[in-house]
């Protein structure tokens, strides 16, 4: 029994409740409803589309709707469903490593 399961199992207030997608929860990168220049978006997809490369192979289906996104507003909503469709733990870490090559860290 895995530790997901046994929470949702044990807690009657979990049962039946969907998990939060990753892209609804907190628009960011490309989803965001404050990016309106193109060229960025362009620039957002495919750096989205290289870290996606290299977490879950070249040939996911994601990049190439990735790269449809970047001329056609419904391919960037399929493509928010295929990165709430990835394994959490892989979700983290690309959002990690988009925010880490795409937004300069703040000065301390």
């Amino acid at each position: 029994m895995s530790i997901a399961n046994s929470s949702i199992e044990h807690n009657p207030d979990l049962r039946g409740a969907e998990r939060p997608t990753m892209t609804s929860a907190a628009p960011f990168g490309p989803w965001s409803p404050d990016l309106a220049d193109p060229v960025e978006l362009r620039c957002q997809l495919r750096s989205f589309a290289g870290i996606i490369a290299c977490h879950c192979g070249s040939a996911h289906p994601l990049i190439a709707t990735l790269r449809d996104a970047e001329l056609d507003g419904d391919a960037l909503q399929r493509a928010a469903s295929l990165l709430d469709r990835l394994p959490t733990l892989v979700q983290r870490r690309v959002v990690s490593i988009f925010g880490a090559v795409n937004y300069r860290r703040r000065a301390r």
